[in-house]
């Protein structure tokens, strides 16, 4: 079994993993303007044989027979591989809504400036009473987002509150109203990314904060920010029809330490791009998944075209076998780097 393979831009992608041997890659901009996701439509002589098992049973690999498991009072599954490589497991048991594929959404960039800031409190009731509301933002795609049976978004900025003389604020340095995780986590978002350039616009703090709210959701698997080197090494799996999909995260630099990885407080509030570790993380993940997305933070705000650093690490992506490559948060919606997948 193989997966759609291809690297893509956000802020809105709308893909499908496809059950089968044939791999494809995206036309620029046809993800946008289509209304039903493009997908590799399977047919049953694309199929191995799997001797009667239903298309549900056969997708997985079963990479984790013989785990060690345990299931938290989330329904969250933590395990270890017979490898040792440990992992968490979010939507054990779920299914899709077409068995012979995983269709799959990505929705980025999440943040607040000046002007929003105001229109979120005008929505959240009266002006000026401290309520924020980001639900309204997504009200035109909502419905959309819940048909697909993976969905994930980028949480640009840190939620450090308006306590302690905080106030929220917009660019340069980012301080988000908590809404827009809670907003996440109701429209239905299955995985969310907590790695960019502004993670650490409020210190440690902020990000500690910003993983507390997540918390309240557990449902939604956050990749890219984690509580520990430890926590970092556990590979983040979603499952749907038996099938384990891994989620990476990784950020060209910060505005406050520069793109240099050991120039950070730690390695795990964030994750920088760093060729040795992305290829160990990226090398766990494969054995424990049946599929690898990344997520990738880069380009050049305001482009609609990839630079040679995207072009050089989608490129060493594909090269690495990761099946698909997504990424912002150039602020406009970019073409596919059809460059990098053509080689598949």
């Amino acid at each position: 079994m193989r997966f759609l393979r291809a690297a893509y831009a956000l802020p809105m992608v709308f893909l499908a993993f496809a059950l089968g041997a044939a791999l494809i890659a995206l036309a620029p901009g046809a993800a946008w303007a289509e209304t039903q996701p493009p997908a590799l439509e399977v047919s049953d002589e694309m199929l191995p044989d799997y001797e009667g098992a239903s298309p549900i049973a056969a997708m997985g690999s079963g990479k984790l027979v013989g785990a060690t498991e345990t299931v938290d009072g989330n329904g969250i599954v933590h395990g270890t591989a017979p490898n040792g490589v440990r992992y968490v497991l979010y939507g054990r048991g779920q299914t899709s809504a077409d068995p012979s594929k995983i269709t799959f959404a990505a929705v980025g960039d999440v943040f607040s400036t000046e002007m929003n800031i105001s229109i979120l409190d005008g929505y959240a009731g009266e002006r000026g009473d401290g309520e924020y509301d980001f639900e309204p933002y997504y009200q035109a795609v909502r419905d959309r987002i819940a048909a697909y049976d993976i969905s994930f978004v980028n949480q640009e900025t840190p939620c450090a509150g308006d306590e302690d003389g905080r106030t929220y604020t917009g660019y340069p340095i980012f301080n988000t109203p908590d809404s827009s995780v809670h907003a996440i986590a109701a429209v239905g978002f299955d995985v969310a990314n907590f790695n960019s350039n502004h993670t650490w616009d409020q210190g440690e703090y902020g990000i500690e904060r910003t993983h507390s709210l997540f918390a309240q959701h557990p449902q939604v698997a956050l990749i890219g920010s984690y509580a520990s080197d430890e926590d970092r090494d556990a590979v983040r799996l979603v499952e749907r029809n038996g099938a384990t999909i891994a989620f990476l995260s990784y950020s060209y630099g910060c505005n406050h330490y520069g793109a240099d990885p050991y120039a950070f407080p730690n390695q795990y509030y964030t994750c920088q791009f760093d060729e040795d570790r992305m290829r160990a993380e990226i090398e766990r993940a494969q054995s424990v998944a049946d599929a690898v997305v990344v997520y990738m933070h880069w380009g050049t705000e305001y482009n609609t075209q990839p630079n040679d650093e995207q072009l050089d690490w989608a490129q060493w992506l594909v090269d690495m076998d990761v099946d698909l490559v997504i990424g912002s948060p150039v602020s406009v919606l970019s073409v596919a780097l059809s460059k990098a997948v053509q080689r598949v």
